[in-house]
């Protein structure tokens, strides 16, 4: 029994890892996606790509639609809105005002944000050796983020101090959108809550995308290929795999597993723009690395 939990453990902290290297491409994307296209409208083609690409799964899997009850469908309906919907919105205005390397830098809160989301919101109580680890890689993200910030020097003035105001709005979502699921009285398939998730947060953003009218503007082929970018790989792949992985955690366990989004962030940008990695930056890496294999080894 105990071998079989360590397993799901390693399984679940690696199904997690993996949702969370997809999702440290957001901040470039949303940084290409908000100097061509308005934010709902942005969040809105995502999910008018994502949702019959993931109905089509289902198909083929022979995966129904969830049935939920009147309390677990609002719980459905409230993590498509704080996740779906406002990580993507908050992320793009986000990075409208304020320099990407400062929002990479915020957005690294996201393990200890989600940490203390699990224990207020869904009363865990991490043990001591948890807590360590969470962090450890919260350190980790500081030292891979701030190096980052340095070099990009900072954002200044009012404009930056509401773009990261947006961005710290855009994680308290996110660790909402991935937690949160927890609290449903009837589990539902990772595939099932995925295209659940996508086809809520389409609904959600027509009205608002339609308001922006954004056909008006002449858009960046960029801008447009960064939002399907966004719908095929954060979105229906990052999708399936979080919640696949997290089925198999604890919550505070999950929330360690975000720490990898920033080391996404930082080896995606040494890779595809030749951007150096410091010393500092490499240990902050292994730091994440060595947090999560202590976490799941306790499994």
């Amino acid at each position: 029994m105990r071998s079989s939990s360590r397993q799901q453990a390693w399984l679940g902290m690696a199904l997690c890892a993996a949702a969370m290297a997809t999702v440290g491409s957001t901040v470039v994307a949303s940084r290409l996606i908000a100097a061509g296209l308005p934010p709902f409208t942005a969040t809105a083609l995502r999910f008018a790509v994502a949702t019959p690409v993931l109905w089509l799964l289902m198909r083929a899997t022979g995966t129904a639609w969830p049935r939920p009850g009147r309390r677990d469908g609002a719980l459905l309906v409230f993590q498509a809105a704080a996740g779906s919907v406002g990580y993507t919105v908050l992320l793009i205005l986000g990075t409208r005002y304020a320099p990407a390397a400062d929002a990479g830098v915020v957005a690294g809160t996201l393990p200890a944000v989600a940490a203390l989301f699990s224990v207020l919101a869904l009363g865990e109580r991490p043990g001591p050796a948890l807590w360590v680890s969470i962090g450890l890689a919260t350190a980790g993200v500081a030292a891979i983020s701030l190096p980052q910030a340095g070099a990009a020097g900072g954002g200044e003035g009012a404009h930056a101090l509401l773009g990261h105001a947006l961005v710290l709005g855009a994680v308290a979502c996110e660790a909402t959108f991935i937690l949160v699921n927890k609290r449903l009285r009837v589990p539902v398939p990772p595939l099932a809550l995925s295209a659940t998730m996508s086809a809520l947060g389409l609904l959600a953003c027509l009205a608002p995308a339609w308001l922006e009218q954004a056909w008006r503007h002449s858009v960046p082929p960029v801008a447009v290929g960064a939002a399907v970018y966004y719908a095929l790989v954060p979105g229906v792949l990052g999708f399936w795999l979080w919640f696949a992985g997290a089925q198999r955690l604890a919550g505070a366990e999950a929330a360690l597993a975000t720490a990898v989004m920033p080391v996404s962030a930082l080896v995606l940008a040494a890779l595809a723009l030749g951007e150096q990695v410091t010393p500092w930056q490499m240990g902050g890496c292994a730091l994440v690395l060595l947090a999560m294999l202590a976490a799941a080894r306790r499994g």
